[in-house]
């Protein structure tokens, strides 16, 4: 306690508790719930419940009944049940006290996104955009092919499946290049051992980074190919519609590349990193890949933020007469796209700071 201070001060969770408690009971010792609520009145009843709905509160396989007897002597890099043991924490004469990192079960969605990592993150990075996709197509046929003649409508439609279907391959490609090393290193984590892991560790941090920019660049690229397309193919397009076109195509991939970027580094944090780390800790110089991505978390979810809010603008400038339409599906759309920005902006951040709290106390340990 006295290393750790922030523990006695109503800081122990409930569910550590609520575990000393259950394997007390088990060894045959007298506990009293009262000498708890004394000794950590802000859980008291956290705790309480938690002891009254028990098969709701067992989470780990610690809790379950097990032969009494003497443990085995551990020490970090051991397994117990269903935890690695990372670091000692502190040791006395009756118990040692370990840092250790809880093993996702296999029926976890975790574990079956694992499994699937590479498709996962792919559809991760592809979603967002086929969403915007639909959309911006929809708006740029009713704006302004419908009031083109026939032939200037057949040529579009051939440029517009041209285009999607170069993109969306080409992006695919290049998000599967990048993921792969990672993917890869978490399938052989365990074979190829913590050196190996380190070299992609990086990557993995930076996979949402990587494939926002790749999002937002094809979007760009095809912000200034449709119109080129157009003129080559001897459709008369006033410069008013080219702009009209590339902004349009702008504001959709700025769209779904927060949405993108979240999603990606969300699968991360969560899935690949975990692997990558598996049996060793955080070092304080990787600390600093982390306070890089909580940075560039606050500047997408800004960028989240303002979307909606450029798209009304232009669409008020435009003074389409379909305007109030479009408002709406953008409101509405840009809304939801921005509470989920900030839900997996909550959880990245989160996740951050437990890394980094973790690199901090090796750091503490190791000077």
């Amino acid at each position: 306690m006295a290393e750790h201070p922030e523990l006695g001060d109503g800081g122990v969770p409930s569910d550590l508790l609520y575990e000393e408690y259950s394997i007390r009971r088990q060894a045959g010792l007298h506990v009293d719930i009262e000498e708890y609520a004394a000794r950590f009145p802000a859980q008291a009843e956290p705790l309480r419940r938690q002891i009254h709905t028990p098969s709701a509160s067992t989470s780990t396989s610690l809790s379950r009944r097990r032969p009494t007897g003497p443990l085995p002597r551990l020490q970090p890099g051991d397994r117990l049940d269903d935890f690695d043991l990372l670091a000692l924490l502190g040791q006395g004469a009756f118990a040692s006290v370990f840092l250790a990192r809880q093993v996702p079960d296999s029926r976890s969605w975790r574990a079956r996104v694992r499994a699937w990592l590479l498709v996962s993150l792919l559809l991760a990075t592809l979603v967002p955009s086929a969403v915007a996709a639909v959309f911006n197509f929809v708006y740029n046929w009713q704006e302004i092919v419908s009031q083109m003649n026939p032939a200037a409508e057949r040529h579009f439609m051939l440029v517009q499946t041209l285009i999607n279907g170069i993109a969306f391959p080409l992006g695919v490609a290049l998000i599967a290049y990048l993921v792969f090393p990672v993917t890869r290193a978490v399938r052989c984590a365990r074979e190829d051992g913590p050196n190996a892991a380190r070299s992609v560790q990086r990557r993995a941090l930076r996979l949402g980074h990587f494939a926002a920019w790749t999002c937002i660049s094809l979007w760009t690229l095809a912000g200034v190919v449709y119109p080129v397309s157009m003129r080559f193919g001897g459709i008369e397009l006033p410069a008013s519609n080219g702009v009209h076109f590339f902004v349009s195509l702008l504001l959709c991939g700025l769209f779904a590349v927060s949405l993108t970027y979240f999603s990606v580094t969300t699968l991360s944090l969560r899935v690949a990193l975990p692997a990558l780390l598996e049996s060793r800790l955080v070092t304080d110089t990787e600390a600093a890949d982390l306070d890089a991505v909580a940075r560039s978390a606050w500047r997408y979810l800004a960028m989240s933020a303002s979307v909606p809010m450029l798209a009304t603008a232009t669409l008020v400038a435009v003074n389409s007469p379909n305007v109030r339409w479009y408002l709406a599906v953008i409101s509405i759309g840009g809304l939801a796209a921005f509470a989920a920005a900030a839900v997996l902006c909550r959880v990245v951040l989160h996740d951050l700071a437990t890394l980094t709290q973790i690199a901090r106390f090796h750091e503490s340990r190791n000077p």
